[in-house]
């Protein structure tokens, strides 16, 4: 079960799953895999209204017209991180536009997605960005998944330690999800790659 979910169907039961010594305004539990899960109280006692707000952004955003393929184009960087960009590609499938690049060079490499959250299949990917609003994190020996501010938005940063792999989701503008994954490049690096990127 998808880890918010999970926590929203706790919420009846939430005093049993906090964990002592751990931050007051957070809620802690395990999940299936036996990872401790945390969760801001303030998104779980104004869930309704938060979910709202985040309803009605998504249907304006349904009404929109998508960019072209040509603008999706010009949001591509040239260059990342100091690496020039090796590949592009441009889609507009499945009732989504989406622009993809990569940038390689040596053991370093970053690929990136924007995704134009306009229109059905829009709206839907919009709606996603629950769990960057809920403060998530999660965390073992071997990864882990948080909430994170990223030059003053929120965005849900992950890092997997055996395969020194970076990633990094957020919105732009309330309209455009990025997608940011990384090798050999460092956390601290990537979210500076990620102010290059602009709109």
């Amino acid at each position: 079960m998808n880890r918010i979910l999970l926590i929203v169907a706790l919420i009846g039961t939430l005093s049993a799953c906090e964990v002592p010594g751990k931050d007051p305004d957070k809620i802690s539990m395990t999940d299936e895999n036996g990872n401790e899960v945390s969760i801001d109280k303030e998104f779980v006692n104004n869930r309704a209204a938060i979910m709202k707000e985040l309803e009605e952004k998504a249907d304006k955003l349904k009404s929109l017209t998508p960019i072209s393929l040509e603008e999706a184009k010009a949001l591509l960087p040239t260059t990342l991180g100091g690496i020039a960009i090796t590949d592009e590609d441009l889609d507009s499938g499945n009732g989504i536009v989406k622009a993809s690049s990569e940038y390689k060079s040596g053991t370093k490499e970053i690929e990136l997605e924007i995704y134009d959250c306009t229109g059905e299949q829009g709206r839907k990917v919009f709606l996603s960005q629950l769990k960057t609003m809920a403060n998530f994190a999660t965390e073992n020996e071997n990864s882990y998944t948080k909430t994170i501010d990223l030059n003053g938005k929120k965005a849900i940063e992950e890092m997997d330690k055996i395969e020194n792999e970076m990633k990094l989701r957020y919105f732009e503008k309330d309209r455009f999800l990025v997608m940011l994954e990384a090798k050999g490049i460092t956390a601290e690096e990537l979210r500076q790659i990620a102010g290059e990127i602009k709109f």
